[in-house]
């Protein structure tokens, strides 16, 4: 991990390792492999997985606004700004579920 990648996990409250530790989470979890220390430092962490280069974000206190949004009975997200592409949010039970189907 770069200076500059530890740095930004601690102005987002994250340490490190523990950053490093969900990003081998969601690789195990989706069947992909990490690519932690084999981007030289130019993304933050990163999982290649299902045919994509996924980058895993964590926040402390949790995506609350997504969250909220994903509560209920909403399956994903289709989030649109301006000038943007679409974004698409799900949980991972959801896109597995997906997957299976396909």
């Amino acid at each position: 991990m770069t200076d500059g990648k530890k740095l930004e996990n601690v102005e987002r409250g994250i340490q490190p390792d523990i950053a490093n530790h969900r990003e081998l989470d969601f690789a195990s979890l989706i069947g992909g492999t990490s690519l932690n220390g084999t981007t030289g430092g130019k993304f933050d962490e990163d999982v290649k997985a299902l045919g994509l280069h996924w980058g895993v974000k964590t926040q402390r206190g949790g995506f609350r606004l997504l969250n909220g949004w994903l509560k209920g009975s909403k399956d994903a997200l289709a989030l649109k700004a301006d000038h943007e592409e679409w974004l698409v949010c799900m949980p991972l039970s959801t896109l597995k579920e997906l997957l299976k189907n396909k």
